[in-house]
């Protein structure tokens, strides 16, 4: 997923593992989907190979080279679909909600 700072100046990347929920925050230089495609498949490619089996994309246009992070990774990428739980009004809040109200206060400073 990607946080955008404030005013869309910033952005950071991360990467939820499911099971753990060991998150991945990685630096952008911009949130085009060029980017991002690089910067997590430099970060994957890392990774020991048990944790690289698929991953799950949101809807987002930054993701719309997930492609090219499955040829860099070999990892089957597959996208979510928004829901509701039974009887809610609203979305499940995930990991991200609480890094977006954390980190997302401020301008992130990139150099």
């Amino acid at each position: 997923d990607l946080v955008i700072g404030k005013n869309h100046k910033s952005a950071i990347g991360t990467i939820v593992e499911r099971k753990t929920r060991a998150v991945l925050i990685i630096k952008l230089k911009s949130k085009k989907a060029e980017e991002v495609a690089k910067e997590f498949s430099k970060i994957l490619n890392n990774l020991n190979p048990i944790f690289k089996k698929t991953m799950t994309y949101d809807n987002g246009i930054e993701m719309a080279r997930h492609e090219k992070t499955t040829k860099n990774t070999t990892m089957k990428i597959f996208f979510a679909h928004p829901y509701i739980l039974p009887g809610k009004e609203e979305p499940m809040k995930t990991p991200m909600d609480s890094l977006e109200d954390t980190f997302l206060k401020e301008p992130i400073l990139m150099k």
